[in-house]
């Protein structure tokens, strides 16, 4: 028995690299590698800084992907379309920009998500914004709307546009911000942030629209999946958790006074079987120090490394002199494993007050090396463009 013992602990051991010991006083089940007990850092790379849109043109909501080959593909929205932009040599380079869904009279296209599936095709979704309802001056012959398409060709070619839901035409009634993930069994769940129930209120959800096909197929109607009543649950995206069986939603949720990133929990694979509600134990708040309640803190973005730690990118105003979401800027923070705790490290982009990095979002690639981008005016001091910059944990 002492042998076996022997053997057992050492097997332990060896699961460890680098001197990850267990510490004295916890068992082997239950400790953590070193790593994870330790506080991690970013170290961002100034000389991998790099402008992904055209000098000058006003560009949003970047989402980036690294593809199975390698490549990396970036879309953005400008000028009322979707554009995409590749590079084929880490970051160093990007292509000039491409239309991947051109802008329609009245209407523009805006917050992308890029999706690449198990059998290699892209997908891209995308919400319509009326230009009446953005002024204010509703045409019920365009309304908010939720669309998917799809390329064969790692993003040269965009073909099958879907619409998938329709909101209403007023500012108020809208739909918004979807973002896609696929299981391990090859459903595809897209969410997005909801008003079209709430015409009466000022209420919204998060719903969810499956495809069990790798989007071929989607249903009719979407479920809700989050629901904080006389709130508005917004901006979703989500992350299958590694080993852990379920799915982690970022979102944002304004349920005591001002936006804050908070992750929803699915059921075992990546089930729903209730909208989590305000106080459910599936619903928690993001970071480790909370921050004030009366300091925005908006646009959550949520990845995973291989070693399992997530990432966390928002948008905030805190230590800034105006509490404005305009004058927000990028910040990113680590979670454990199971996309809670997570603790603030270095802001990518070193933005003084006045300007702004927004609608951000991150991308890891293979080697764990994590690319922050983000839509900032603090280079051209006037419009914002799509920047990007590279950054490598380490532990101290």
């Amino acid at each position: 028995m002492k042998t076996s013992a022997g053997l057992f602990h050492l097997f332990l051991l060896l699961l460890f690299t680098k001197g990850d010991l267990i510490p004295t006083g916890q068992t082997p089940e239950t400790c953590l590698p070193v790593r994870f007990q330790k506080t991690p850092v970013i170290n961002w790379d100034s000389t991998s800084l790099r402008r992904i849109s055209p000098a000058g043109r006003p560009s949003f909501y970047p989402r980036m992907l690294q593809l199975h080959d390698g490549s990396l593909l970036t879309a953005y929205a400008s000028a009322g379309s979707i554009m995409g932009s590749k590079s084929y040599d880490g970051g160093r380079a990007w292509s000039q920009p491409f239309v991947i869904a051109p802008r329609e009279e009245g209407v523009n296209l805006d917050t992308p998500d890029l999706l690449q599936l198990q059998n290699g095709r892209l997908l891209l979704c995308y919400g319509t914004r009326p230009q009446g309802a953005l002024r204010g001056t509703p045409d019920t012959s365009r309304r908010f709307e939720i669309r998917v398409l799809q390329s064969a060709d790692d993003g040269q070619t965009w073909e099958g546009t879907k619409t998938l839901y329709k909101a209403g035409s007023s500012f108020k009634d809208g739909c918004w911000e979807p973002s896609m993930v696929q299981l391990p069994n090859g459903e595809v769940q897209l969410f997005f942030a909801n008003e079209g129930p709430y015409t009466q209120s000022n209420e919204q959800d998060i719903s969810l629209f499956r495809s069990p096909d790798q989007g071929a197929s989607w249903p009719a109607l979407p479920q809700i999946i989050s629901f904080r009543k006389g709130s508005r649950d917004g901006m979703p995206v989500p992350v299958w958790l590694k080993g852990e069986n379920r799915l982690a939603v970022a979102i944002e949720d304004p349920g005591h006074q001002n936006f804050k990133p908070y992750i929803i929990h699915s059921a075992a694979n990546g089930s729903w079987t209730k909208p989590v509600g305000g106080d459910d134990p599936q619903r928690s708040y993001a970071l480790a120090t909370p921050i004030e309640d009366s300091i925005y803190a908006g646009a959550p973005y949520l990845r995973q490394l291989s070693t399992g730690e997530t990432i966390l990118s928002y948008q905030s105003t805190r230590g800034r002199i105006k509490n404005k979401d305009n004058n927000a800027i990028m910040r990113v923070a680590i979670g454990d494993r199971m996309a809670k705790g997570f603790k603030e490290v270095a802001a990518p982009f070193a933005v003084p007050e006045g300007y702004q990095a927004l609608w951000s979002s991150l991308c890891v690639l293979r080697e764990d090396t994590i690319v922050a981008v983000t839509s900032t005016n603090l280079f051209s001091r006037e419009r914002p463009e799509i920047w990007m910059i590279k950054g490598t944990v380490s532990y101290k």
